[in-house]
């Protein structure tokens, strides 16, 4: 492996799911194969790099079928470098975004999370980030890595199912076609909010019923959601904005 003076890298891609997926598009004529948990017998020898795309609890599995000569990297925000304890050169490329297959994706905007087990396959990582996926690349351990993944969890897939509650709210005895009309309604004020929240900060940006402390419209929002454990979200979810404006 060349660490200084970077070549064009020759990469092997484990997994086919969402990162695997975009990876191996963005990756292009440096992805010499893409393989899954099934197929590593046939996994290609002559590469630079082996990366690791599958889910979280995959991770150890896969690594212990891969040969430990050649330098390998798994994609994970949670997951630690242990995992990859054996390998000589080791380390993590955790792309900070949400990925689905056969959606585009501006990569170029996407920052890129490396840790490695050396400060030399660090600095090659780094380079390969910059030259073949995006300049946007940080340095992070595990532990700085993994507090980010949290926080992505509530940003991203907590926003997302807040999204799904709120076109299932609308979607309530009208026709579908009407439902993503009006779930559209939405989308200025989603944007508006997200622009505050990284102009303003979040905490200083928060408005609505909770924040002003209406009860009675409060009240009238329980009435009209039939699912208690939607109830209880409310009803937690306001409680949570009360105590941040405290």
């Amino acid at each position: 492996m060349q660490v200084t003076g970077l070549k064009i890298v020759k990469v092997n891609i484990i997994g086919n799911g969402n990162v695997g997926w975009h990876f191996s598009q963005i990756l292009g004529d440096s992805v010499h194969g893409v393989y899954n948990r099934t197929n590593l017998s046939d996994l290609r020898p002559d590469v630079d790099l082996n990366i690791i795309a599958v889910t979280d609890s995959s991770i150890s599995e896969v690594a212990a079928k891969l040969p430990k000569e050649i330098p390998v990297a798994h994609t994970s925000g949670a997951m630690g470098l242990d995992l990859l304890s054996a390998f000589k050169g080791s380390g993590i490329l955790y792309p900070l975004q949400t990925f689905t297959k056969g959606v585009a994706v501006d990569m170029k905007t996407v920052p890129v999370l490396i840790e490695a087990n050396s400060p030399e396959f660090c600095k090659y990582l780094e380079d390969f980030c910059r030259l073949r996926l995006s300049p946007q690349v940080i340095r992070t351990n595990s532990k700085e890595r993994a507090d980010i993944h949290l926080a992505a969890v509530f940003a991203c897939n907590f926003t997302t199912l807040m999204l799904a509650e709120a076109e299932k709210i609308l979607g309530m005895g009208i026709a579908a076609d009407t439902t993503l009309i009006k779930f559209n309604l939405l989308r200025p004020l989603v944007e508006e909010t997200l622009r505050k929240a990284f102009t303003n900060g979040p905490a200083n940006s928060l408005t609505g019923p909770a924040v002003r402390g209406d009860k009675e419209v409060m009240d009238s929002h329980l009435q009209k959601i039939t699912d208690e454990k939607l109830r209880e979200m409310y009803r937690l979810l306001s409680a949570r904005i009360q105590s941040l404006k405290q």
